[in-house]
């Protein structure tokens, strides 16, 4: 807590993450299970930080599924790194659903 000019406590609330920050992480794990435990923005420790502020998700071309390309279209969308431009939560699963 800290005290202000006033003399009284505020409590300082820092907001750690939003549902779209949820949905990030949830496209991590999807592509994490799809590519049977490697990470979507690379293996290499140091390019890695790099490819995820790049946006660039090279691992995730390797996804072996029919149709692959549905798949990783979501991903895809799931890691945009603004927030505003990625999808939602219920996007997921609709896009999901209609995959066949």
């Amino acid at each position: 807590m800290k005290e202000n000019e006033g003399g009284s406590t505020a409590t300082s609330i820092r907001h750690r993450g939003t549902v779209k920050s949820d949905v990030f992480t949830e496209g991590l794990i999807f592509g994490y299970y799809l590519l049977n435990g490697c990470h979507p923005f690379g293996s290499n420790f140091h390019t890695l930080p790099s490819n995820i502020l790049k946006n660039d998700a090279v691992n995730l071309k390797k996804i072996i599924l029919q149709p692959p390309q549905p798949i990783h279209d979501v991903i895809m969308e799931m890691l945009k790194s603004d927030p505003v431009e990625r999808i939602s939560s219920s996007d997921v699963v609709s896009r999901l659903t209609n995959i066949k």
